[in-house]
């Protein structure tokens, strides 16, 4: 990978695999991507999507909260998410 520092490539990763339905895989990018940049909120939201993907309420919701208290996740996001949940 060209930029390995870039969680992105890895939240990308993540989504092809779990459209593939590779549930090992898509985790470990998943996790790959929060050991690059671990306060990142969009990458815990990345994550959450894939929990409740999986029907694992209460992982997503965790990963939820821990996104919802950075400072760097602007509002619109976060209202974006509430209404997902809808």
């Amino acid at each position: 990978m060209k930029y390995p520092e870039n969680y992105k490539y890895y939240a990308i990763k993540g989504e092809l695999y779990q459209a593939l339905e590779d549930d090992a895989n898509a985790l470990a990018a998943f996790n790959k991507m929060l050991e690059v940049d671990g306060e990142n909120p969009y990458a815990h939201l990345a994550l959450a999507d894939y929990y409740r993907d999986k029907k694992q309420q209460e992982k997503s919701f965790s990963e939820v909260v821990i996104a919802f208290r950075s400072q760097e996740m602007d509002i619109d996001t976060k209202v974006q998410m509430l209404l997902s949940y809808y």
